[in-house]
């Protein structure tokens, strides 16, 4: 007789964690629905939630071990894949030290809490701090700004759409990425309220069709609006001058810089100079707001600079930590706290660059170099963690041929 049974979680793909009632059958996954009764995602699941299902069942999933063999792959057991693993590590590292060993982790981590730590742990537990992550190949510029504005790296803020008064957007569409849970109906409940949200986009997005105000810029130029609205807001005294006092360092270099006037910016971002003032008035004189910026700000010219500016702009406002405003969303699992305690507050430095650790990292980009380099310190042995370097780092060419290069590579995926 056919056992079937309901059970009920959550998607781990986003950070939504839209919550799954998953149908079993015969120990095997066959249907997942959104979970009506969740109290955020309330029945709604996404395209890739709903085809979870599939990562149990397709063709293309591997369910045991493989090692290649005069290039073909022929299946292993798990305790033939550790003893080789181990058989042929060794060597590797008496001969040329702990650090010619690396690890790897790319974007499926977030499916388990645990593969950060474990990922991190066991290449620690080899003595190598050689560790390469997917957050330094996007959003790489975030981290680093919020570790200077807020002194950590991961004090990840999000916008309160719910209480705000006025949302502004740069470079991101939120009705179609979905952020988190209820934010289409949080969006949508803006005008109800008498919010006002303004979008910052050189497309006419599904999120640009329904704001008050749709701002049409150059792609790349949201850094000379940004400079033009604070550039406004200081000279007219529109911050939060209490707020500044109470809460920040550093704010008499707004004061002291004028930086571009709105004629200017306008020039350069193609947003006139009368739009940029009465974005800036609206914002800055709004009871509270919220200014947020995604892919479109990350992956664009000045990433860095212009999202310090972003956030500089919901400082110079009052806007942090407040209701309506920017809160902040420290999550279940402290990830500076664990770097603190993997580094020991240590920054080493990258062989390439001179670029210090950032989320626990080395820079990914330049992993193949340090494959490829001559010397005794470059990377022998790989190991990648549900990630898929030969696709997602730059120069692929580079990058196939540095993997092949490798004494060793192994994947698990």
């Amino acid at each position: 007789m056919t056992e079937r049974e309901v059970k009920y979680t959550n998607c781990g793909i986003c950070l939504a964690a839209c919550g799954m009632e998953v149908v079993i059958e015969d120990n095997r996954v066959i249907e997942i629905h959104g979970d009506q009764d969740h109290p955020l995602s309330k029945g709604y699941l996404c395209p890739k939630g709903k085809a979870m299902a599939q990562y149990q069942s397709d063709a293309l999933r591997v369910t045991s071990p493989r090692e290649k063999v005069n290039g073909r792959w022929q299946e292993i057991s798990w305790e033939e894949a550790y003893e080789k693993i181990g058989k042929r590590l060794k060597p590797i590292i008496e001969k040329h030290g702990p650090r010619s060993v690396a690890m790897y982790y790319g974007a499926g981590t977030p499916l388990s809490s645990l593969n950060v730590s474990s990922a991190t742990g066991f290449i620690r537990a080899l003595k190598s701090n050689r560790i390469y992550n997917v957050l330094t190949l996007e959003f790489t510029n975030r981290y680093y700004v919020l570790e200077k504005i807020f002194g950590r790296q991961y004090r990840v803020s999000q916008p309160d759409i719910q209480h705000t008064d006025c949302l502004l957007i740069f470079g991101h569409n939120p009705l179609v990425s979905l952020d988190h849970p209820g934010i289409t109906e949080e969006i949508k409940g803006l005008s109800k309220r008498g919010a006002k949200m303004i979008v910052v986009d050189p497309r006419l997005t599904e999120t640009a069709r329904i704001a008050d105000k749709h701002i049409s810029i150059i792609p790349g130029k949201d850094l000379f609006l940004l400079e033009g609205m604070i550039h406004h807001i200081m000279a007219e005294k529109l911050y939060d001058a209490e707020f500044l006092k109470k809460h920040t360092t550093g704010s008499e270099f707004f004061r002291q810089n004028s930086f571009r006037t709105p004629k200017e910016a306008a020039e350069l971002c193609g947003v006139p100079a009368k739009t940029i003032i009465e974005v800036a008035e609206v914002f800055a004189r709004a009871e509270s707001a919220a200014a947020i910026g995604k892919l479109g700000v990350h992956v664009s010219p000045n990433s860095t600079i212009t999202y310090w500016l972003l956030e500089a702009l919901n400082a110079l406002t009052g806007n942090i930590d407040k209701e309506g405003g920017l809160l902040f969303n420290p999550g279940i699992f402290n990830m500076d706290t664990l770097i603190w305690i993997v580094t020991h507050g240590k920054r080493p430095r990258s062989f390439f660059g001179n670029h210090p650790y950032l989320t626990g990292s080395f820079p990914a980009s330049e992993l193949p170099r340090e494959i490829l380099m001559d010397g005794s310190d470059r990377v022998r042995a790989l190991f990648v963690d549900v990630g898929n370097p030969a696709i997602v780092f730059p120069n692929s060419t580079r990058t196939k041929k540095a993997l092949q290069h490798l004494d060793l590579l192994v994947c698990v995926d």
